[in-house]
């Protein structure tokens, strides 16, 4: 049995995983090292302050020690959100990799379990063999040579 007959399947199915875990570890990753915090000076204090109302700032509680912002790190989208707006990021990992993982997925699946085979011998069976009669005795033979 060649090598890539034997073990084409089971490098589907590793590869589908992969590209089917991409997209995730970009999650991870932007949600890792997309947020910098820096610590507050022991002299300085959180304040959340009403610009509508002008009712002045509210001094928060002394455990609020870090003012935290996020970063552009691999970000799915670029200017907006949904399908146009998607970055470079959005469409290697989200579209390409996922979609391709899913595809491999299948490819592996119905490699390993011989599908095609199984339907070829299932239709043979039905519809019998080329040129014989069908099951109410019409000879479909000219049709398929067509005539």
């Amino acid at each position: 049995m060649p090598f890539c007959r034997k073990w084409g399947p089971v490098f589907c199915l590793v590869l589908a995983t992969l590209f089917s875990m991409a997209d995730l570890v970009r999650h991870l990753v932007n949600d890792a090292w997309g947020t910098a915090c820096q610590e507050l000076e022991p002299s300085q204090s959180m304040q959340i302050c009403d610009s509508a109302s002008n009712d002045g700032c509210t001094i928060l509680d002394p455990k609020f020690d870090k003012a935290c912002f996020s970063r552009s790190v691999a970000n799915e989208f670029s200017g907006g959100e949904g399908f146009p707006h998607l970055s470079v990021y959005g469409w290697v990992f989200t579209i390409f990799c996922t979609w391709t993982g899913f595809l491999l997925l299948f490819v592996g699946i119905f490699w390993i379990i011989n599908l095609p085979q199984k339907l070829r011998l299932k239709w043979r069976s039905l519809r019998g063999p080329r040129g014989a009669q069908s099951a109410r005795g019409v000879d479909i033979a000219p049709l398929s040579a067509g005539a």
